[in-house]
């Protein structure tokens, strides 16, 4: 076992908590680098901050994200991601990176961390618009059948 996993600080949990969270993760086969990584971002995702455990659907649909993609596994380039958050970054770095990779990687963890929240911060917040506008137009669709098609043919004119 890894050095400490047991002895992690966690603010969020008191110690009966965490020796419980412990036992449960390593019951479900999670290997000590996962606990670490876990246990380290508090059950949060790393980017949005979302508490990964107020519920079975969060914890269950969390997702371990490459902080580099393609890089190694291991504590250095795992950050625990909500599903939005992975979904949302997919195989992406910072954009004021994207000609530099090299340069991206060479960052602390914790730096990394940082410019994805940022950015993610950003995405979501296009993503959450894109969202409401197409359930607005699926509302706007079902109450006026046919104003969908009407605006795209307006559109296209």
């Amino acid at each position: 076992m890894s050095e400490g996993i047991d002895n992690l600080p966690s603010t969020l949990l008191d110690q009966e908590v965490h020796t419980s969270l412990v036992d449960l993760l390593k019951s479900r086969g999670y290997t000590d680098e996962k606990l670490r990584i876990c246990l380290q971002a508090r059950c949060c995702c790393e980017y949005c901050d979302e508490y990964l455990l107020h519920s079975v659907h969060s914890w269950h649909s969390s997702q371990w994200d490459h902080i580099v993609p393609g890089g190694p596994f291991d504590h250095e380039n795992i950050a625990l991601s909500c599903q939005k958050c992975n979904s949302i970054k997919r195989d992406k770095i910072p954009p004021q990176y994207c000609g530099n990779r090299k340069e991206f990687s060479s960052l602390s963890r914790p730096d990394k961390i940082r410019l994805l929240k940022s950015w993610l911060t950003d995405a979501r917040k296009e993503y959450h618009l894109e969202e409401e506008f197409n359930a607005f137009r699926t509302l706007n669709e079902s109450a006026n059948p046919g104003t969908d098609r009407k605006y795209r043919s307006a559109a296209q004119a």
